[in-house]
């Protein structure tokens, strides 16, 4: 909710309620620094509890540079049946095995097969011509030279295999390797590998594309079991026109890029989701800095998708407008044109420019498992009357958690700095999900709808959860923790009949309003007004017999907030405590599907409120 009337700003300097975390308060309580361990279920004794409850982000949302990190996951390379995945499947015959050796401004060269195959070196800059289906390995060091590859029939290219051995290459002129061949290419990282390009191209072919360090037409293939470090001084460090795929076991370390770190554009081929490839990461680990205006560590025209291994990203460049597309452009962990599907692995993306996201995609974004941790620290973009916020996690199609844990956190102070945002709908049904924001900490223009999982969030300077259409909630555990003028949970959409509708789940809201469910809710809740404690208390609803419902523990004080509370097993005509510790705040008496109790009880939902944040 962004608009803000007098006197809502009367309501708000009486309420007076702390929405910054406390400093002295440990976001763990001293528990194991696992924000979900210490949930409970739902209903019954000890059901509706949370009882760790942090105050401030638990992301590090400092940069820090590489510091060595290597794959582990080789033994989980197994090779499959599909010939357009495993080079291992390919025929490459001995005699198409070409061998080049880089020794400062000279190189050693065997090639075995001169009718099919051509090397051609001037320095240490070499061209390769490809006739069949073959294999090149590069070793050796030059801070001078270059790989360059072409079919012999372009119309009748081969797919071919490219070895990393130990390599240590330089281009003064272009890229360190450029492939022409649009036919896949399988790299094989061994050993210890380093590339950088020229920041000015010498070296161009007319009609060539040459988009980066290391270049290809054709689609990647990635593995092996060593690491490549690698610069990309004139426009992005990795690039493909077709897609990117990423066995376990290699390293890819990218220091910088002057654009994106890999950038792809993706193919039409489908995977066995089928779905387009762009880049597609089964294992391995990316670790990618970029430090370019609008930079991208990971960039995709296409869809991503993880099944495996481990991303450690981060940017620090500001936003900056882009006159061709007519819009702002920001600087993104990952960002896909298509759609984000997470199904295993870890995602560790941090972003401090300006107008910086964590993981932005134009589709939608999907997390099915694995561990996804995104952090935006920077500032707000402004371009004229156009602006780009910061955003952990942001979809322009639907966002999607059915599993996995992820932490979002957005901590610049700024209008527009949330966590997770969906331009669509944002659909819950499974996972553990943390999110810590300045602004709202969960924004949907569409529906938002869980119906299992844990969630939590807590905004410092607006709502917790807030949707411009519709709030369902069917099951899981939903916790949502405003600042002390804003509502825990807000669907006011003006001009639209909205509903906030509780069916089910354990449901927890703090605020300085409370938008009451509907009436016609199928699961009983309180609404509670007035409510005051200490930062660290548990609040504690619990029913005549002395049987706790529900309790969550604070992580801020209370001064005349609002609560809302909903759990499976509350009956009607049962009268009902609010605790905090052991000092009896309120009893009341359940009297329908809402009951109201306390004080001023805030606000109820639907139109004629004031107004979400689209």
């Amino acid at each position: 909710m962004k608009t803000i009337r007098l006197s809502m700003l009367v309501v708000a300097a009486v309420l007076a309620a702390s929405c910054n975390p406390n400093e002295d308060w440990d976001p763990f309580g001293g528990l194991d620094p696992s924000i979900f361990g210490g949930m409970g279920g739902q209903g019954g004794p000890g059901g509706g509890t949370v009882s760790v409850t942090p105050a401030d982000c638990p992301i590090d949302t400092s940069i820090e540079g590489y510091a060595g990190q290597k794959a582990d996951d080789k033994d989980k390379d197994v090779v499959g049946e599909n010939e357009d995945l495993y080079w291992e499947l390919i025929d490459v015959k001995a005699k198409n095995t070409i061998s080049i050796v880089f020794n400062g401004n000279a190189v050693e060269i065997v090639n075995p097969n001169t009718t099919d195959n051509t090397v051609v070196a001037d320095g240490a800059h070499v061209t390769v011509t490809l006739g069949k289906k073959s294999r090149i390995n590069l070793s050796g060091s030059s801070d001078d030279g270059s790989v360059r590859i072409y079919p012999k029939d372009p119309e009748d290219a081969s797919k071919f295999v490219l070895s990393l051995n130990d390599l240590s290459l330089a281009s003064k002129k272009g890229p360190a390797i450029n492939s022409q061949v649009k036919k896949r290419v399988y790299v094989i990282v061994e050993g210890e590998n380093t590339l950088s390009d020229a920041a000015t191209y010498t070296d161009d072919v007319e009609g060539e594309d040459s988009k980066g360090c290391l270049f290809s037409e054709g689609n990647q293939i990635w593995s092996g079991s060593g690491r490549l470090t690698i610069t990309g001084n004139r426009k992005h460090a990795i690039a493909t026109d077709g897609y990117f795929y990423m066995r376990p076991g290699p390293t890819i370390v990218v220091l910088d890029a002057a654009s994106n770190g890999i950038k792809v554009k993706g193919d039409k081929d489908l995977d066995e989701y089928e779905l387009a490839y762009g880049m597609y990461i089964t294992g391995g680990l990316i670790w990618a800095h970029n430090s370019a205006i609008a930079g991208k560590c990971l960039s995709t025209d296409a869809n991503f998708r993880m099944t495996g291994g481990k991303l450690i990203l981060d940017t620090t460049g500001d936003a900056e407008w882009d006159e061709e597309e007519e819009d702002t452009s920001s600087s993104a962990c990952i960002k896909a044109d298509g759609n984000i599907i997470i199904h295993d692995g870890e995602i560790i993306a941090k972003s401090n420019g300006k107008g910086g996201k964590g993981l932005n995609s134009d589709g939608s974004i999907t997390i099915k498992g694995g561990k996804v941790t995104a952090a935006v620290s920077g500032g707000q973009f402004v371009h004229g009357k156009e602006d780009s916020d910061p955003k952990a996690i942001k979809a322009e199609g639907d966002l999607i958690i059915e599993g996995g844990e992820v932490k979002a956190c957005s901590t610049g102070k700024t209008d527009g700095s949330e966590g997770l945002e969906s331009k669509a709908k944002i659909l819950i049904s499974g996972g553990d999900t943390y999110v810590y924001s300045y602004d709202d900490a969960v924004n949907s223009a569409g529906d938002f709808t869980m119906s299992g999982g844990k969630l939590y969030a807590y905004a410092v300077n607006n709502d917790a959860i807030d949707s411009n259409a519709n709030i369902y909630i069917t099951g899981g555990e939903a916790t949502a923790i405003s600042c002390s003028w804003e509502a825990s949970y807000d669907n006011d959409n003006p001009g639209t009949q909205s509903t906030f509708a509780i069916d089910g789940g354990t449901v927890w809201g703090l605020g300085g309003t409370a938008y009451k469910p509907s009436a016609n809710s199928k699961q009983k809740t309180f609404v509670i007004g007035g409510v005051t404690s200490e930062s660290g208390k548990t609040l504690a609803v619990k029913d005549a017999s002395g049987s706790t419902i529900g309790t969550l523990v604070l992580p801020n004080a209370l001064s005349g907030s609002s609560l809302i509370f909903s759990a499976p097993g509350i009956n009607q005509g049962t009268t009902y405590k609010l605790y905090s510790d052991t000092t009896e705040l309120y009893s009341f008496t359940c009297s329908g599907q809402i009951t109201s109790a306390g004080s001023s009880t805030g606000m109820g939902g639907g139109p004629g409120g004031f107004p979400g944040r689209p």
